[in-house]
């Protein structure tokens, strides 16, 4: 009797092991990720394609408004005015809310002007005043829940040789819609592997193909990350 209960529980715990192994996800070979090509990318033979006109362009175009990155970049910067404002009377100013007579934002005072607004009197595109200074994958930022696929960075510096003081950075962070939301944070393991593939391509083009896919054409089953109301923010 004792050897059939035995043999019952032997049964038990092995059918539980093959159940667990049923459910489990499938191994994954390890990767051996390269800073400079799947988190931190610097390499202008990657990054340079991925302008602040293009990104701004991707981010109009997909609005469906009528306007052009340049249009886009003074009434930006036109926010940083009083009113009437360098650009557009009537879009967003610095003074549109007041707190005790002076100019405020949810009930903080803040200062206006702000010494960027003379920006929305430029054309930073001719003068080429930008240039991109990195590509940051941020996957680390997904929640457990997997409520999104993490945050990816563009960062734009904007130089001038005549004054070090008006150098400025510009910070696009966009966070990736979780596909599959049901699924949780395993719907987003085809972002994680998209990046960490980059390790393992050698050619600095076939990268810049692959990184300006993601930000501006999607990968498979994902949306682009340019995509107007995705958090990007100066």
């Amino acid at each position: 009797m004792k050897r059939a209960a035995l043999v019952l529980v032997a049964f038990v715990l092995l059918a539980a092991a093959a159940r667990r192994r049923a459910v489990s996800p499938p191994a994954v070979a390890p990767v051996n990720i390269v800073i400079e090509r799947s988190m931190v990318i610097t390499d202008q033979a990657v990054i340079e394609g991925i302008t602040l006109e293009r990104t701004l362009k991707a981010l109009i175009d997909r609005a469906g408004v009528s306007m052009t990155p340049l249009q886009l970049y003074r009434q930006w910067f036109d926010t940083q005015n009083p009113k009437p404002g360098m650009f557009i009377a009537d879009a967003p100013h610095c003074d549109d809310f007041i707190t005790d007579g002076k100019p405020s934002f949810n009930g903080y005072l803040r200062r206006c002007p702000t010494p960027e607004g003379i920006l929305a009197t430029s054309d930073p595109f001719t003068a080429h005043e930008y240039r991109t200074l990195a590509v940051i994958n941020r996957f680390d930022q997904t929640p457990a829940d997997g409520s999104n696929c993490g945050q990816y960075r563009i960062i734009f510096e904007r130089k001038s040789q005549s004054d070090p003081r008006a150098k400025l950075d510009i910070i696009f962070e966009g966070i990736l819609p979780n596909p599959t939301p049901t699924a949780g944070i395993y719907a987003c393991r085809g972002a994680a592997q998209f990046w960490a593939d980059l390790s393992k391509v050698d050619s600095p083009l076939e990268r810049r193909a692959r990184v300006e896919q993601f930000f501006f054409d999607g990968i498979s089953g994902y949306q682009p990350l340019l995509m107007p109301g995705v958090r990007d923010a100066l």
